[in-house]
């Protein structure tokens, strides 16, 4: 957006240099660019089309950059949508996780006391640490989300935001 800023400002500066230097068409030697500005087909015309194609060149950049604009907001809001749907996902997961450890130190006990199955047993532990590792990926998800949010707006995250 920057990029197109630049260029809308110096499209404006040579507009404003453009109607400034316009009274030189007039003022020459030859009588008969003079009479052609009279007319309307001399140097006075051709400069008057110049800044009529750098105003349309201007519009064109206001309008790509309104564009510009509203593709990254629609950017940034799913983005923000996606992070919600992200930190709605990691407290589900860890409230999963906390029912499961309940669960799993019961068993556990039992365990303990010869009821159940090694087998039974790794399995659980599998589960916990298989649960664990998806949590770890949605927090990945979620931080790299994060870091593209403020990459798109220049925002600072600081490490513990991330």
């Amino acid at each position: 957006m920057k990029t197109i800023d630049d260029r809308i400002a110096a499209t404006q500066t040579r507009i404003t240099q453009q109607r400034r230097g316009k009274w030189k068409t007039w003022v020459q030697p030859n009588p008969i660019g003079i009479v052609a500005n009279i007319l309307g087909g001399g140097d006075a015309q051709r400069v008057e089309q110049a800044i009529g194609d750098l105003e349309l060149n201007r519009g064109e950049l206001h309008r790509r950059r309104a564009a510009v604009e509203t593709q990254t907001r629609e950017q940034v809001l799913g983005l923000v949508l996606e992070i919600e749907r992200l930190e709605r996902s990691i407290v589900a997961m860890q409230s999963a996780q906390a029912a499961n450890a309940q669960r799993l130190a019961v068993i556990e006990v039992g365990y303990k006391f010869g009821q159940g199955s090694t087998v039974e047993m790794m399995a659980l532990w599998q589960a916990v640490e298989a649960e664990k590792g998806r949590i770890g990926e949605v927090e990945n998800d979620r931080s790299q989300a994060i870091q593209k949010l403020a990459t798109m707006t220049n925002y600072d995250v600081p490490l513990a935001e991330r």
